[in-house]
């Protein structure tokens, strides 16, 4: 419904940031031996991530019919594919630091895509389709 008024930009930056926010909490929470705390930050993450896929498929099905079909398909498929890198990189991230080196290496990821996605806040409003 955000996205539908015309918000998907900050909606955008707004999942990102909750992403940001669950791997600061699942580092705390690690550090402080607290399961709720990791438990919230699971939940955040999940939240964050499921919310720029969906903002991100929006996107997509706003473009012109033909194209939609092959744009979701490469969509999905990154994102899969950056799911299994992230793993390959969380799993040799543990074996070097632990837990807090994977939280802190996983703030950085969302951190970055803060950075670059803020570079899309400064252009003008895309226009929305009737």
């Amino acid at each position: 419904r955000i996205a539908d008024r015309g918000w998907t930009r900050p909606a955008t930056f707004g999942a990102l940031a909750s992403v940001a926010v669950a791997f600061a909490m699942a580092w705390t929470g690690g550090v402080a031996g607290s399961v709720v705390l990791l438990g919230a930050a699971g939940v955040l993450l999940d939240f964050g991530v499921q919310a720029n896929m969906v903002l991100g498929q929006r996107a997509i099905y706003a473009l012109a019919p033909e194209a939609r079909g092959r744009m979701n398909g490469l969509y999905v498929a990154s994102a899969f594919a950056g799911g299994a890198v992230g793993s390959a990189i969380a799993s040799g991230t543990f074996s070097a630091g632990g837990w807090s080196l994977v939280s802190w290496v996983g703030l950085a990821f969302p951190v970055v895509a803060l950075l670059v996605y803020s570079t899309e806040l400064l252009r003008r409003p895309v226009p929305r389709r009737a």
